[in-house]
């Protein structure tokens, strides 16, 4: 009888010696491959590709955390010896959950869909170099996205605990063979500052009551601006909220004995959930927590009112301090949506920030009268980047890379469904041979292995901007070409001739926006096939101004554009806007 081997990262691919009998449960196993030499035969669609099903599970894992949330954060109260709310706890763990069930929901449910339609598979066991305990969200999210070992770990133990429960049945053959463990535990959100300029925050928060706290979201004009309508310095403390990697304990395991989590539970998936919690939750939630907790006595702001977009997300320490500002010291909290999102399935972390704050103000337009919809846009106001006269270039600028599969939201989930750099070959194909030239491929995050071969095939390595940013970018383009309808598209529409290349079936927009993407699709702003594109751009290179300023186009743009609050250019309007929404 037919035996096959169930490969699950690019690691157990590698060490497999007859790459005819693999079967893939996913692209990322072949992301250190050569593209000449990877097999698709075998190889199972990704289980999100539909959208349909996609819907249905980000419905079932809202239910999921919410159940997992409510029964963590009580465990987590006794933990910490009650020293704050289940509340807290509830807010404080959130986002970490999302990308933990997440995370295992995605591997655990294509592991059942494989091992349901083959009988006869054979998983080969590899030992791995231990893995350091997670200090915080960051870690997790970090490892999630890109080891190797940890994603292959996790398979692992889906396996283990669904032969255990008789839930699968497929043979486990032990391999001598050892992978290393190639996780690093970067201090990323450590920021360098001077001494001096350390002693003089401490002094001056010791000193000073500031009214309002900006922390991030605010471009820095209206940081700037923010802060001088309260009579205060438009101060960075952005220092004061870094994560406080050197107060942490080692790498010291939790003990069994004291981490003792047991609840009932008849749902195979949710059972595994908190038996593999002591492997995966981070330290800063359990045995560091109180060190973590007592350091955030030498912060000395005592504000009303807390504005932050994002820095909050994956720092936990930050997040820490804010909840305790609201729960506890019942400040108001004022939360700026990061990003454009505007898509079915985009990313909002199961709508925490709308829970938590006391005000959310999103980037994008509703068509009712509440204060939070006529705030401008608090990063572009006049803050908008203007192309250079004499640019020449073309700028194509990709989304963010991710190698494994954490969470489920708007976009290409796996490398071999983004079609970026396969587009991009048939645009440089197309395009007129003085025109290619100018062609640079912008990756907005590193390229694994496989993707960096297919596209030093196509294009010089001149021509590959790995190392910059579209920021540095955009005033020497001529023509930006973005790949995703978010973030990136918006700032180059702002600054000048742009446009998006896509595959529609990952981008689905929210009902409310599906005109305004038409809009734009007559405009010839937006392409769904490369060689249409190519042909505009070959059409008009020698003067965009005939198609980017006409008045059809124009409004479009302006159209779209105004979803999303960046048409209002007045400071005066800020203001306003800043009194009536009560931050003043």
């Amino acid at each position: 009888m037919k035996n096959n081997y169930l490969i699950t990262t690019c690691l157990d691919y590698s060490a497999c010696k007859n790459k005819k009998k693999a079967i893939l449960t996913g692209d990322w196993c072949f992301k250190e491959s050569n593209p000449a030499h990877t097999p698709y035969l075998k190889l199972y669609s990704n289980i999100w590709d539909k959208t349909r099903t996609l819907k249905k599970d980000i419905i079932k894992l809202k239910k999921i955390h919410t159940e997992v949330n409510n029964n963590i954060s009580k465990f987590l109260f006794i933990y910490n010896n009650k020293k704050l709310s289940k509340t807290i706890f509830k807010f404080f763990v959130h986002v970490w959950l999302v990308y933990y069930i997440s995370f295992y929901y995605f591997k655990w449910k294509t592991l059942m869909q494989i091992l349901s339609k083959n009988k006869n598979l054979t998983f080969n066991h590899y030992k791995i170099e231990k893995i350091k305990k997670f200090r915080n969200t960051l870690d997790f999210y970090n490892a999630a996205f890109k080891s190797n070992a940890f994603n292959y770990l996790a398979f692992q133990r889906i396996l283990k605990f669904q032969i255990k429960n008789k839930i699968i049945n497929i043979k486990i053959k032990k391999r001598k063979k050892k992978f290393k463990n190639e996780i690093i535990n970067n201090n990323t959100e450590s920021q360098y500052t001077t001494c001096i300029f350390r002693i003089f925050i401490n002094i001056y928060q010791k000193l000073f009551n500031r009214k309002i706290l900006i922390i991030d979201g605010f471009n820095y004009k209206l940081n700037i601006l923010g802060n001088l309508i309260h009579f205060q310095l438009p101060l960075n403390f952005s220092t004061l909220f870094s994560f406080p990697y050197n107060i942490f304990k080692g790498n010291k395991n939790i003990s069994n004995k004291k981490f003792n989590i047991k609840f009932k539970e008849k749902n195979m998936f949710k059972k595994f959930l908190y038996e593999n919690l002591k492997n995966d939750i981070p330290s800063c939630f359990v045995e560091n927590f109180t060190f973590m907790n007592n350091h955030q006595n030498k912060i000395n702001l005592k504000p009303d009112k807390i504005v932050t977009s994002s820095l909050h997300i994956h720092n936990d320490y930050l997040k820490l301090w804010i909840l305790k500002q609201k729960f506890i010291l019942k400040k108001k909290l004022i939360f700026l949506e990061h990003g454009a999102g505007h898509h079915i399935s985009s990313l909002n972390w199961f709508n925490y920030q709308r829970k938590l704050g006391n005000i959310y103000i999103p980037w994008k337009k509703k068509n009712n009268k509440l204060l939070e919809n006529i705030f401008p846009n608090t990063k572009y106001l006049n803050n908008i980047k203007k192309r250079n006269t004499d640019a020449k270039k073309i700028l194509y600028v990709t989304n963010e890379f991710k190698d494994y599969i954490v969470h489920n939201a708007a976009g290409p989930l796996g490398i071999s469904k983004t079609y970026v750099i396969h587009n991009f070959k048939i645009i440089k194909n197309n395009l007129r041979k003085e025109i290619s030239k100018n062609l640079y491929f912008l990756p907005k995050s590193s390229l694994n292995i496989y993707l960096k071969l297919k596209l030093k095939k196509i294009t010089n390595r001149k021509n590959i901007l790995f190392s910059k940013s579209l920021n540095n970018e955009i005033n020497k383009s001529k023509l930006i070409i973005c790949t995703y309808p978010q973030t990136a598209f918006l700032e180059s529409m702002l600054s000048g001739p742009t446009i998006l290349i896509y595959n529609p079936k990952n981008w689905i927009p929210d009902n409310d926006m599906a005109k305004y993407y038409r809009f734009l699709k007559r405009s010839k702003i937006i392409f769904d096939d490369p060689n249409k594109a190519a042909n505009h751009i070959n059409r008009y290179w020698d003067n965009l101004s005939d198609w980017w300023d006409d008045i059809n186009v124009k409004k479009s743009r302006t159209l779209f554009l105004k979803k999303f609050k960046l048409n209002q250019n007045s400071y005066c309007e800020f203001i306003n806007c800043f009194k009536k929404i009560n931050l003043v």
